[in-house]
């Protein structure tokens, strides 16, 4: 369960409604979702660490609004991030890779905004939460 929010390219919500009606407990399935996206969140930290430096030295200019937004917003950026939908949260870990933003400051923000969309998820499952239908 904690890997699929690393490997699938696929929303938190999409394990843990199944997981929830098999009966499993609900707070093992908030804590390898918040594992899991942390995970991913990391990894995310590390490409833009290592390799978007490499590959992005002659382009740093079309970083710096990003680098300002972040840093503007503070580390409850890193919070929200998971909430994000479309990538933008993963852009942001990218990004702070990037730019070298210490994972020690950030990992418990982030550690807290992958706990908290577990939780969602959960209300979601639950139906406590309803999804608009856009059809």
């Amino acid at each position: 369960v904690a890997g699929a929010p690393v490997w699938c390219p696929c929303p938190n919500e999409v394990v843990t409604t199944p997981l929830f009606l098999l009966g499993v407990n609900p707070v093992y399935i908030i804590l390898a979702v918040g594992v899991g996206g942390f995970i991913g969140d990391v990894l995310l930290y590390y490409f833009g660490y290592h390799l978007l430096r490499k590959l992005v030295k002659g382009h740093h200019d079309r970083l710096i609004e990003v680098d300002s937004w972040i840093h503007n917003h503070g580390r409850l950026i890193y919070v929200v991030s998971p909430l994000l939908f479309f990538g933008l949260g993963d852009l942001i870990m990218i990004i702070s890779g990037h730019q070298g933003v210490r994972i020690s400051r950030i990992a418990p923000f982030l550690f807290t905004g992958e706990i908290i969309r577990g939780v969602i998820g959960i209300y979601i499952s639950m139906g406590l939460i309803q999804i608009p239908s856009f059809l």
